[in-house]
């Protein structure tokens, strides 16, 4: 049958590599996993492994949002005492504007990781689809996630820092003041500094080891990266299947509630969760978790679309 045509739906579920539990009830039962065949019992200390390594994982990407938290917090206190004593120095009005400009987004940033330290264990929790993911797919993966918040930290920072810069200026002329010029240049190296930061962080959170993806209806997640999203929500526009990737795209929320359109990709070679009572093929359960209908089918690699984030592929795509 051509890959281009329809693939009906009661296709045998891929052969599991590996067993997953749910992590919110007790993520060291990860550790226990399923007890395997006789026939296969020289095979159990490598499935407990792998097993092993996804609880940790799980564990880690929600101690690291705990700590982002944590952090931000501290620093929101710092800045809040050393605001507080500027008041009574001659430097006051540099240093209420300089720690209102960083209190706003480092609050914004603690209610993210907030959200995103409870959004783990509800995502792994429901999981239906899981990839414990080579080097090679993790690369690809986080060459695509960085990218696109190359694009939006870019876009961010012009949207901060242009009105800034200009109501400033006009403060500066109006008050006969250089004192808005030097805030205004120090908001905008801050800025910077902080889409820079903001990509390489994405891009540590994307290159670790025993990398794994979760997929659910609540969200994403991918090595120490946390996607919340509501496929009951409809958040989810499109499942398409490649050769070597499966594509979603997706609403995702960045820091101050912000919603744009981004692409997700995660290895087709993964794993239906344990337990799962269903029939057909994994793209047609992940489909239905998502909350669609149907998915589309591209018989060609990932990376060799160069039309990927147009119309052309989905319409020339078989749906399935």
């Amino acid at each position: 049958m051509s890959p281009e045509n329809e693939k009906p739906n009661n296709m045998t579920q891929p052969k599991k590599v590996f067993k997953l539990t749910q992590p919110l009830e007790s993520l060291s039962s990860l550790k226990k996993g399923r007890a395997e065949k006789p026939a296969a019992a020289e095979k159990k200390p490598e499935a407990a492994s792998k097993t092993s390594d996804y609880a940790n994982s799980v564990r880690l990407t929600r101690l690291s949002r705990v700590i982002n938290a944590a952090v931000c917090a501290f620093l929101i206190i710092l800045l809040a005492a050393a605001a507080a004593y500027a008041c009574f120095t001659s430097y006051a009005l540099m240093s209420l504007f300089g720690a209102a400009a960083a209190l706003i987004p480092l609050t914004a940033l603690l209610v993210k990781n907030l959200s995103e330290a409870r959004a783990v264990t509800d995502i792994a929790y429901r999981g239906v689809y899981a990839a414990r993911l080579t080097r090679a797919q993790q690369g690809e993966m986080r060459l695509n996630q960085v990218h696109q918040g190359q694009r939006f930290y870019t876009a961010a920072f012009l949207a901060v820092t242009v009105p800034e810069t200009l109501v400033l200026i006009v403060l500066s002329r109006v008050l006969d003041s250089d004192v808005f010029l030097i805030i205004m240049a120090v908001f905008a190296l801050a800025a910077l500094a902080c889409a820079m930061i903001s990509s390489l962080y994405l891009s540590a959170r994307l290159n670790v080891r025993h990398a794994f993806c979760t997929v659910s209806s609540r969200g994403i997640i991918t090595s120490r990266e946390v996607i919340p999203f509501s496929a009951r929500d409809g958040d989810v526009s499109i499942l398409v299947k490649f050769d070597d990737y499966y594509m979603i795209r997706y609403l995702r929320t960045e820091i101050f509630g912000l919603r744009r359109q981004a692409v997700f990709i995660f290895p087709v070679d993964g794993v239906l969760k344990n337990g799962m009572d269903v029939e057909g093929d994994a793209a047609s359960v992940l489909a239905a978790a998502l909350g669609l209908r149907s998915y589309k089918i591209k018989a060609t690699e990932f990376y060799e679309s160069r039309e990927l984030y147009g119309t052309g592929l989905i319409k020339s795509s078989a749906s399935v």
